[in-house]
């Protein structure tokens, strides 16, 4: 796997560009408030360019803009219902402050003073979790969680004055008990949506009916759930407990308690996972053993370890995952301090056990194989996992060709492909004319040797009406002469054979003799017909 950019000294959220047209856009939060001691000096939005055009791994940014408060969580969309209003779409931020700001990102790169849209405080804490619901005619409502445990839908057609709603009238009997961690919207049902807490339940709300769908329970906390990006059935969930760190697959339509299968490979708890929506048998996790693991889910095993690389040095290094014997006696080992490590912090440093530890895995969503990591050393990178060998040995989906055509002889074209990628190839034959006039010409003339091989002893007489036909049809007089000798050849006594022939030539008898008698000096020959017998 191929590191193509970094962004150093950077512990932010991120959050991909929607937009088919800009696939190399993005956007970080900051989630550390940059400044020295435990004051918030808040944070900043910020949108950069991938910049693969340039070498190196430095990436460009095009916009920033400065906040009151950092951020927990962070969402694009496209707003596909108001595109001349908003060309970028809107970025959404869940701030620790416990608001939910939107920011007009191309107001943002333009640099101008009025970038932010709109702001709402739906929750008592920090918004640990938002985004945009990924359809077209849904893409301005937001799903926002807690950590006050609560969810709020806000719905933004109107941007400057939106309303947040509850999922379900209030008292409702089912609700979180912790903290909200995930919120993230079905793939192929546009009001269902879920929510993942620490108190280690998955609620699946169903909107338009204004209660919950389900309930998933367990027994470990819920760091992250996500969607298949093709099949809306099938739900993963993630857990961050370190005695059971189990990636856990749903099949919705057998079961909501028995998972379908799972995931066991990191020893510590599950920080971030990412469903990969150009070949949906790949996910990417990354947990508290440092270890970043990439998944076949055909075969419910990971098949590759992301290493810890710097743009600076440029060598990849395997990851050093935590072992108990690491883990900090005292105070720090309350709060899951490693050996080498602050115990305040997460995204203050970069030493010991924790470098390279990475809390947040996001594949982009047009862009094949390109996977954005963050790590607790304050490094933002993207690699390629297309490069990746992997120990199943099996080519990423999204090599495959999706279509294909060849030509064949006699104008036969061959294609396969299919009008969904979720459906078997079709592979059809079929013939290409070129020249409608010629193909109808080749179809006479291959109905007229039928004929003529039908007619046994007669068949001369068809080959030299179909000559005749082609000679008064001619458009210049040599094209008639030809026919007319075909005609000749065509025709079944040996006499008149030998007659047409000459006369075809251009040696007519009467006048050859006519021209030899003027040349010897004698009277031309009267020719007299045959007597009849």
């Amino acid at each position: 796997m191929s590191l193509l950019k970094e962004i150093e000294d950077r512990s932010a959220s991120l959050c991909w560009c929607p937009l088919a047209a800009r696939p190399y856009l993005f956007a970080t939060g900051t989630k550390d408030s940059g400044g020295v001691g435990f004051d918030d000096y808040g944070g900043d939005l910020e949108i950069y360019s991938l910049n693969m055009e340039e070498a190196g791994y430095g990436t460009a940014k095009l916009g920033s803009v400065k906040t009151g408060s950092r951020f927990a969580s962070l969402s694009w969309s496209a707003m596909a219902g108001h595109a001349e209003a908003f060309p970028c779409g809107l970025v959404a931020g869940g701030m620790t402050d416990g608001c939910v700001n939107v920011w007009d990102p191309s107001r943002l790169m333009s640099e101008e003073s009025q970038c932010q849209v709109s702001t709402v405080q739906p929750h008592a804490g920090s918004v640990t979790a938002v985004q945009f619901n990924p359809h077209a005619e849904s893409s301005h409502v937001l799903a926002s969680g807690g950590a006050d445990g609560n969810v709020w839908i806000t719905p933004f057609d109107n941007p400057a004055s939106p309303t947040p709603l509850p999922p379900a009238p209030e008292p409702s009997p089912t609700r979180h008990s912790g903290p909200i961690n995930s919120v993230a919207w079905n793939t192929q049902v546009s009001h269902i949506v879920c929510t993942g807490s620490s108190d280690g339940s998955s609620i699946i709300w169903d909107l338009r009916q204004k209660m919950p769908w389900c309930v998933i329970r367990g027994q470990n906390a819920i760091s992250e759930v996500c969607w298949n990006p093709e099949n809306g059935q099938h739900l993963i969930t993630a857990s961050s407990d370190d005695q059971n760190p189990v990636v856990r697959l749903f099949d919705l339509r057998s079961s909501t308690d028995l998972p379908l299968t799972e995931c066991r490979g990191h020893t510590q708890g599950v920080l971030s996972l990412s469903w990969c929506p150009h070949d949906t048998s790949l996910i990417m996790t990354c947990g508290k053993d440092n270890r970043t693991l990439l998944w076949d889910l055909h075969l419910a095993t990971p098949v590759y370890e992301l290493g810890t690389e710097c743009a600076s040095s440029g060598v990849a290094e395997p990851a050093k995952p935590d072992t108990p014997k690491q883990q900090q006696d005292g105070a720090a080992g309350l709060f899951g301090a490693s050996a080498g490590a602050s115990s305040f912090g997460g995204f203050g440093g970069g030493g010991g056990a924790t470098a390279g530890r990475r809390y947040l895995t996001r594949f982009s969503p047009k862009l094949p194989g390109v996977i954005a990591t963050a790590s607790f050393d304050r490094r933002i990178q993207f690699h390629n996992v297309s490069s990746a060998k992997t120990s199943s040995g099996r080519a990423p989906r999204y090599f495959r060709r999706p279509s294909g055509v060849s030509w064949g002889f006699g104008g036969r074209l061959v294609t396969f492909g299919s009008a969904n990628r979720n459906q078997a190839n079709v592979v059809s034959i079929q013939r290409v004319a070129e020249n409608a006039g010629l193909v109808q010409a080749s179809q006479n003339f291959q109905g007229m040797q039928a004929a003529a091989e039908a007619a046994g002893e007669g068949s001369k007489a068809q080959f030299a009406a179909f000559c005749r036909d082609k000679a008064a049809a001619a458009p210049d007089e040599a094209s008639r002469a030809t026919w007319l000798y075909m005609e000749a050849l065509c025709v079944a006594d040996d006499a008149a054979t030998r007659t047409e022939l000459l006369k075809c030539a251009g040696f007519e008898r009467s006048a050859v003799k006519a021209e030899v008698a003027a040349f010897a000096g004698v009277p031309a020959p009267v020719e007299t017909a045959a007597p009849a017998t």
